[in-house]
């Protein structure tokens, strides 16, 4: 195959029949339009605008942003489903002695991995062709979390749980 060089010394032509279009807004004009836009959103969103600086019209910068506002509000979850809140008692069923003994930062890690648990297996629940071992897999990886929690007791739970979730699922 020859060398050739010649199509690299010509520019190539990209779009020749393309014009770029000559009233495009100046940097300026788009800074105070993104502040606009930014404020409207901040009313609409309830937000508070927090300034860092105060702004030059030739600096072509934005200098505000904008924050929820924190008035002791907590961010609200949102609402858990039935079927949710089914699999949720089912998977908590039988660890109220574990979870007591379980140190208190231990007590809200597991917690929030519940309810983690629970959403993928309201999701795997609700496919068409239900994967067992995943379920499973999702279980023991969560009550793995126990310090010291027994194989035997481990498997036990697990599959108690699994059965209770597969006859939930026939219920629906």
């Amino acid at each position: 195959m020859p060398n050739d060089n010649t199509n690299l010394e010509k520019p190539m032509e990209i779009a020749p029949n393309l014009e770029v279009p000559k009233n495009l807004p100046t940097a300026e004009e788009s800074v105070v339009r993104a502040s606009q836009i930014q404020k409207e959103l901040a009313g609409d969103l309830g937000q508070e605008e927090i300034k860092t600086g105060e702004a030059k019209p030739n600096e072509g910068v934005a200098t505000s942003i904008t924050a929820p506002s924190v008035q002791g509000t907590a961010p609200q979850k949102p609402p858990k489903s039935e079927n949710l809140q089914q699999i949720e008692k089912i998977l908590s069923e039988g660890l109220d002695d574990l979870y007591k003994t379980l140190p208190d930062n231990r007590k809200a890690e597991f917690r929030q991995e519940g309810e983690v648990v629970a959403r993928k297996i309201e999701v795997l629940l609700t496919a068409t062709k239900i994967k067992v071992s995943q379920i499973i897999k999702v279980i023991v990886g969560w009550l793995r979390m126990i310090p010291g929690v027994n194989k035997f007791f481990l498997e036990q739970s697990t599959k108690i749980k699994v059965d209770e979730l597969l006859e939930l699922k026939e219920k629906k």
